[in-house]
């Protein structure tokens, strides 16, 4: 099991209460068990497990929000589900033709039309390259320096 603690401290239970909220470093909100089971049974098949551990013990949102040249989302699983089967904004998204959607989740959006995948064993991918061998590396690796996957590293 990974170790996703270091962000527990991020999660917002209530934006509108949460007064520093534009000065937080990471900004994450909680999914209940049902809302991820139920994005599943919409997609056919369950998140890759490092993910779905993820949703599970903190969620999804905005990573190194400071950064105002990316959006640094980890994409919440209703997005996940429809940008997989091509619903909703995705309906004619031309760029979901750059990703291999039979064997990658589409997971963390950078920017619009930008999104890193996540394979079944865990491993992240940007474009086809392997940035990171798990979802919790990953994580580090972001926290550390957000756009570290730019420089090959």
């Amino acid at each position: 099991m990974a170790d996703y603690s270091h962000f527990s401290r991020y999660i917002v239970e209530n934006p509108t209460d949460h007064k520093n909220i534009q000065e937080m470093k990471h900004v994450l909100f909680q999914i209940s068990v049902d809302e991820i089971a139920d994005n599943e049974r919409r997609l056919g098949r369950s998140f890759p497990e490092q993910l779905r551990e993820f949703y599970h013990k903190i969620g999804y949102g905005f990573l190194c929000q400071l950064d105002s040249t990316r959006f640094n989302r980890i994409m919440d699983p209703y997005s996940v589900v429809d940008f997989m089967l091509g619903e909703d904004i995705y309906e004619f998204d031309e760029d979901r033709e750059l990703y291999d959607l039979d064997h990658e989740v589409v997971f963390f959006q950078i920017v619009e039309g930008c999104y890193l995948t996540i394979r079944p064993d865990g491993c992240i991918y940007y474009f086809g390259k392997k940035i990171a061998d798990s979802l919790e590396k990953f994580l580090k690796k972001m926290d550390e320096q957000t756009d570290y996957y730019l420089s090959g590293n």
